[in-house]
């Protein structure tokens, strides 16, 4: 499917791997006017594999069929963006670098606002920015194998400078960098969770700058 905004190809394994608990079926690769690629795929369960695997791949093709241009644009050039921290009067300031958005997902007693940034297709770098307001905040170092820190590094963060926990794994090209942050000034008993990931510890460096441009209003 194809129109001058939008480029659509459904593709369907030639295998199916159903020892798994989510079964790929369905996968749609779009492109859009400004050259996004974006992937939606669809799985299924073993027991409606089992069941019900053609009738659900047909349903994906009809909901793929429904795609259409949305009415909003991605803003990628370099730009400022100000949010409200939930629960709060007070907002994060936000110097945005060129190609980067923010993603804001908000529970009943906590948000994470995370920057994620643009790559090219094929490129092998990476990088992305956690940011978690709330009180009951989880490091991340377990979940990514981690089981003590290579290094502690003094970071700026709205001004206070603190020892944030650097780890780095050169094989995996993994590097975290993260800290709870205590933050009575936002909101009594609030603290914020930084976590930056990336390939290598040159994105670090140049997380740790972005994070520390961060300004309260």
């Amino acid at each position: 499917r194809s129109n001058p905004d939008l480029i659509a190809i459904q593709s369907m394994p030639t295998k199916w791997d159903d020892s798994k608990g989510g079964i790929l079926i369905n996968s749609l690769t779009v492109m859009t006017k400004d050259s996004t690629l974006i992937i939606i795929d669809a799985y299924i369960n073993p027991e409606a594999y089992k069941e019900q695997k053609e009738n659900y791949i047909e349903l994906t093709q009809k909901v793929f069929e429904t795609l259409k241009n949305g009415s909003r644009l991605n803003n990628l050039d370099a730009r400022t963006e100000t949010h409200q921290i939930f629960g709060t009067d007070k907002s994060f300031i936000f110097n945005l670098p060129k190609n980067s958005i923010i993603q804001i997902d908000q529970k009943y007693d906590f948000q994470v606002f995370r920057i994620k940034s643009y790559n090219k297709l094929g490129e092998s770098s990476w990088q992305s920015v956690s940011i978690y307001t709330g009180r009951h905040p989880s490091y991340f170092y377990p979940d990514y194998g981690f089981e003590g820190y290579t290094d502690k590094q003094k970071t700026k963060f709205l001004n206070k400078s603190t020892d944030w926990l650097y780890f780095e794994s050169q094989e995996k090209e993994l590097y975290l960098k993260e800290q709870k942050i205590e933050s009575d000034d936002i909101e009594k008993g609030l603290i914020v969770h930084i976590a930056l990931t990336g390939s290598s510890s040159e994105i670090i460096s140049s997380l740790t700058e972005l994070i520390g441009e961060i300004e309260l209003k």
